[in-house]
């Protein structure tokens, strides 16, 4: 074999390594082109043939799809484009590896795929230096990981951090409904997962996008103020939520402020009782009726009688509502306890 024809092998060996995949292909007719303009050298159809024909045969992973002008690529690269995703990802948020390093191991990994997956990766080099960065700053504020930029142009990265509180790792006890719906969730999502495999990005999130990267809070603000508009609910921030729950459990529960604090995670009652006071005026504007009518009515204490509590009939239907209807809602009480607490939460 003359030094021309090996040159043209190796030339048209190596093109087809650097730029094509099974999703990016060249036809005959492109790749004589590509001899021509790039390393001069004038081929036919069939010379382009034999040659691809004969990497083939020496088990250099050259395959084609068979058409009116058949496509060419390589198939033999290691990694595919999800795998270098990962592997440019633990070496960009790993505190064990300089900058330096890490672009010198990222530049490295670009070489295992072609020119088309390398300008997606190219991204993580700059990655790679921002995580550093943020990493340095944080190290000493108790950050669990840095996940990674969805786009170069962003100018923060997501984090998750520890607990700020011992508190804050507890134990909550959820309605069954509640339980339920999470059981559904956590079927869908891993669905999810086995349906796209190596894209599905595993952090072992509960709540997470579709492609498993965290739920950014504009995103949450954005999907509760949709929720807000499509039933005609009161316009009050998502932390109401939080401030809702605690308030119905201690109007469910009688005023039992250590099972609420419980759920809550504040640290002491003393923060419970200092906040949600105000949710047993009720129940202290009774005590002052009773001290009114044992020691200053002339009754006496043996003679006062507890207040019978009025019998409670439900609300009254508004007008156009079917009572029927309504009571069959308010029957579920955890149904119940939302529409009630959205409708406080107008006050």
């Amino acid at each position: 074999m003359e030094n021309g024809t090996k040159l043209r092998i190796l030339y048209l060996y190596q093109h087809l390594v650097q730029h094509t995949d099974a999703e990016h292909t060249l036809s005959t007719a492109e790749l004589m082109k590509i001899l021509k303009e790039d390393y001069s050298f004038k081929v036919s159809r069939n010379t382009i043939s034999d040659d691809l024909a004969m990497l083939h045969d020496c088990g250099l992973h050259i395959e084609h799809y068979e058409s009116t002008q058949n496509k060419y690529y390589y198939d033999g690269h290691v990694y595919e484009l999800p795998e270098l995703k990962v592997l440019v990802d633990a070496i960009a948020s790993s505190k064990f590896i300089t900058q330096r390093k890490s672009e010198e191991l990222i530049t490295k990994l670009l070489t295992l795929t072609n020119s088309q997956n390398a300008a997606k990766l190219r991204r993580h080099i700059y990655a790679a230096g921002r995580v550093k960065s943020v990493m340095k700053t944080l190290e000493k504020k108790d950050v669990l990981r840095v996940f990674p930029e969805l786009r170069e142009s962003n100018k923060t990265v997501l984090v998750l951090k520890k607990p700020k509180t011992a508190t804050s790792t507890r134990k909550i006890f959820l309605p069954k409904t509640v339980a339920e719906m999470l059981v559904e969730w956590k079927r869908d999502q891993d669905f999810t997962k086995e349906a796209l495999g190596s894209e599905y990005a595993d952090f072992d999130l509960v709540m997470a996008n579709g492609m498993g990267m965290p739920t950014e809070q504009s995103r949450i603000t954005a999907l509760f103020a949709e929720l807000i508009e499509k039933n005609d609910l009161p316009k009050v921030v998502f932390h109401s939520l939080r401030h809702s729950s605690i308030t119905y459990k201690l109007k469910l529960n009688g005023g039992d402020i250590k099972s609420v604090q419980g759920d809550s995670g504040h640290a002491q009652a003393q923060m419970v009782t200092d906040q949600y006071s105000h949710i047993l005026d009720d129940d202290r504007k009774n005590n002052a009726a009773l001290f009114e009518r044992a020691f200053y009515s002339g009754k006496g204490v043996e003679n006062v009688e507890t207040p019978a509590k009025p019998e409670d009939k439900g609300p009254a239907a508004p007008a156009g509502v079917d009572p029927e209807l309504l009571a069959k809602i308010l029957s579920n009480p955890e149904m119940a306890a939302l529409l009630t607490s959205l409708a406080k939460s107008i006050n």
